[in-house]
């Protein structure tokens, strides 16, 4: 039983990290950088 937990995790986990946006990075770069020169 503790095998198929670990392989259904690896995929799930696998699957998770390759489908979803990492917010904190989008928030930082439009939000935390410096104000500078538009144009």
């Amino acid at each position: 039983m503790l095998d198929s937990q670990r392989a259904f995790v690896e995929r799930a986990g696998g699957w998770w990290n390759d489908d979803t946006v990492d917010f904190k990075m989008a928030w930082n770069h439009y939000f935390l950088r410096p104000a500078g020169k538009q144009g």
